[in-house]
């Protein structure tokens, strides 16, 4: 962990008095360090002086006074309870701790325990709240690393808590009945900070920077000697060497343009926020915070000639903002009133889409990743704007769910149920456009055929769609695909030359396009018709493709495969993948014939030596699943398996098998399809009786003809 910056902080808990050494326990072991004596290792160890007494008795190797303790020596210590130094009360970030034994960091959590020698470290983007027993409360701000000492317990009502500070910033706040100040030493100076609030920085050259925000006159020392009194609202430095500067006003703080509250939308859990507020003169610089609660989750400072603040990623959540002035000496005035956010969430539920949750306000102290703004949020027309306790209206009445039915860029306004208006977002709403294919939007006036419409749109759309047809016409079985819908159209023998399908979302029932059907007329017959036979066949239909796989022929000495009449087991071929072809004629929507054929490169067992393996099979099947755009297939197969090689010792062969099998077929396209076959084959073995051939492939499979 690379911590940037250091502050060393002895800190007196008033209600920690001497711990009782506990005579029931076992005395620790302690290991001697360079140049220790028996009184630093009773004030170190031990917290108490007093103790120096009962450190002899427990070790009376070390004999007459005085002792020379050498480094690595182990002595016998009390055993003493410990007692909480200070409570981590509130973090942000990534903020570890440190136990003085130890040499790694350990993620901290809020409300932990610290104790004597304990180190906090923030990181970057990081901040943390440590309070002592008496109330008094340092805010670490990022690169900043305290370390928690306790004074002579025997003195802790009398010693005033002491902090070093080597660099960074350092801000504290000192209750009305803190009974001690804090002693805040520096490269450059020493400050007393009374009750009330006070930020305390040293820059790199060892510059100390003292701004008192209010409260009592900060007692203020340099190292080089000369002291001041810096009284509230008043500020000043102490470089190296170099004796006070007379203290100085702070800059006054900027007022906010808009004195709130203000508010925000907050889209799939993040809002931007933004908050302006009036230049101030005096300020060379400012000092942006964005709180939760007591804890700051975005921070930034910015040059004078900027006074508005936008930060994209805040989750839903209520929060106050505050802005302070920092001079050209970068001292830092008091911040100004805090304007109160709050941002609230809303979803956005695509047309045929199932509303999402709205994201819900967060409470926890992790600070805001401030993400980098993207393009405008782009949706279908058609999209729903959900809330919860928030009613938004996209260029119509407010509403609790808006829908977004105007192509192009919308503005949405959001109140909350107390009545405040949210800052408005704009959402660029894209049309969704219905296609039919030319073949597929004509039917025969008493005929039906397969309606397919394509949906496309620059934006997210569902699954749920209906097919609402005009007068004359049905449509049964509406399906998803993934590019459109597909159903079957039906005519009435009356229906009108023309007529519409309306594609409507099925949650909302809102009717978002159509597509036009031509209805042509039954053909003219003779005045006397014959009597009304069977339909003529709607035409082939046919379906090809090809595949890739495994076949695994068995090898044992008796259930090996009979193929090549080999006289040896070690001459029968093994498993080896699979190449083919295959073509299928639909008989009808559910029955089909299909023929296929496939390569199998192999080896023989025992030598290494290539064969080839030929299959070829006839099978019927029926589709036994159909669920739009999944189906299962069952098949029942007849064919064979024929061996050509160049081996003396088997013989180019073909054996018969019968078989069946499984396939699983996917649309990925309106004529394409992604299919797994799975396939069990019963061949002759080696011993006169029976053993199976199993085949598994992956494929594609490509519609050519009319109808599924």
């Amino acid at each position: 962990m690379r911590l940037t910056s250091s502050i060393l902080v002895a800190a007196a808990v008033a209600a920690a008095l001497t711990p009782p050494a506990h005579a029931d326990q076992p005395p620790d072991d302690y290991v001697v360090g360079d140049d220790e004596t028996c009184m630093e290792i009773a004030v170190k160890v031990l917290g108490d002086r007093r103790l120096l007494p009962e450190l002899h008795r427990l070790n009376p190797q070390l004999g007459r006074l005085p002792h020379a303790l050498k480094a690595g020596q182990v002595l016998k210590v009390p055993h003493i309870e410990p007692v909480a130094d200070a409570q981590l009360t509130s973090k942000t970030g990534d903020v570890r701790v440190r136990k003085p034994s130890e040499a790694d960091w350990d993620a901290a959590k809020r409300g932990m325990d610290l104790f004597r020698a304990w180190r906090v470290g923030a990181q970057a983007r990081a901040a943390a709240e440590v309070t002592f027993a008496d109330a008094q409360q340092l805010y670490l701000r990022e690169h900043t690393v305290v370390i928690i000492y306790g004074p002579e317990r025997r003195r802790a009502r009398l010693d005033a808590p002491e902090a070093v500070l080597e660099r960074g910033t350092l801000r504290s706040r000192l209750g009305e009945l803190t009974g001690k100040p804090l002693k805040v030493t520096t490269p450059s100076a020493v400050a007393e900070l009374g009750r009330g609030s006070a930020v305390v920085g040293v820059d790199d050259a060892g510059l100390s920077m003292v701004a008192n925000h209010d409260g009592a006159a900060i007692a203020l020392r340099g190292k080089a000697g000369g002291q001041v009194a810096v009284k509230s609202g008043m500020g000043t430095r102490v470089a190296r060497g170099k004796r006070p500067e007379p203290p100085r006003p702070l800059p006054p703080a900027p007022t906010w343009l808009d004195a709130g509250p203000v508010g925000f939308v907050a889209v799939g859990g993040a809002a931007t926020v933004t908050a302006a507020w009036t230049a101030e003169p005096k300020a060379a610089s400012y000092r942006f915070e964005l709180l939760r609660g007591t804890a700051v989750v975005a921070a930034a400072e910015l040059p004078a000639t900027v006074t508005r603040f936008e930060l994209f990623g805040a989750p839903p959540g209520a929060y106050t903002a505050q802005v302070a002035s920092l001079d050209k000496d970068r001292l830092e005035g008091k911040p100004g009133s805090a304007l109160a956010v709050t941002v609230r969430g809303i979803a956005l539920a695509a047309p045929g889409a199932d509303a999402p949750p709205v994201a819900a306000a967060v409470g926890d102290d992790e600070p805001i990743d401030p993400a980098r703004a993207g393009a405008p949020i782009v949706v279908a027309r058609g999209t729903r704007i959900v809330t919860d306790g928030v009613t938004c209206s996209a260029g119509g009445a407010p509403a609790a769910v808006a829908v977004l039915l105007t192509p192009g860029p919308t503005e949405v306004r959001c109140t909350t149920a107390e009545g405040l208006a949210l800052a408005p977002i704009t959402l660029a709403v894209t049309e969704v456009v219905f296609a039919a294919a030319a073949d597929r939007a004509a039917v025969v006036a008493g005929g039906t055929t397969e309606l397919i419409i394509a949906l496309t749109a620059d934006a997210p759309l569902g699954d749920a769609w209906q097919l609402e047809p005009s007068v004359g016409l049905t449509v049964e079985g509406t399906t998803r695909t993934a590019t459109g819908l597909r159903a079957t159209l039906r005519a009435a023998a009356d229906a009108p030359v023309t007529g519409v399908v309306r594609v409507v979302d099925a949650t909302t029932q809102r009717s978002l396009g159509e597509v036009e059907i031509t209805v042509a007329p039954i053909a003219a017959t003779a005045a006397t018709p014959p009597p009304a036979g069977p339909a003529p066949a709607a035409g082939p239909r046919w379906t090809v493709g090809g595949f890739a796989g495994v076949t695994y022929l068995p090898t044992g000495a008796v259930e090996g495969t009979e193929l090549g009449n080999a006289a040896l087991a070690s001459d029968v071929v093994g498993t080896g993948p699979a190449v083919g072809a295959r073509a299928a004629y639909w008989v009808d929507r559910n029955v089909f014939v299909e023929a296929e054929v496939a390569a199998i490169p192999t080896r023989f067992v025992g030598a290494n030596q290539s064969a080839l393996v030929l299959g070829g099979h006839a099978s019927a099947g029926v589709r036994m699943i159909d669920r739009g755009r999944f189906e299962l297939r069952a098949l029942a197969s007849a064919g064979a398996y024929a061996l050509t090689s160049d081996s003396r010792d088997a013989t180019d062969d073909v054996d018969p098998d019968v078989g069946w099998g499984l396939t699983g077929a996917v649309d990925i396209g309106d004529a394409m399809r992604l299919r797994l076959d799975g396939r069990q084959f019963i061949t002759a073995d080696r011993a006169g009786g029976v053993t199976d051939i199993l085949e598994v492939n992956l494929g594609l499979e490509l519609r050519v003809g009319r109808g599924r």
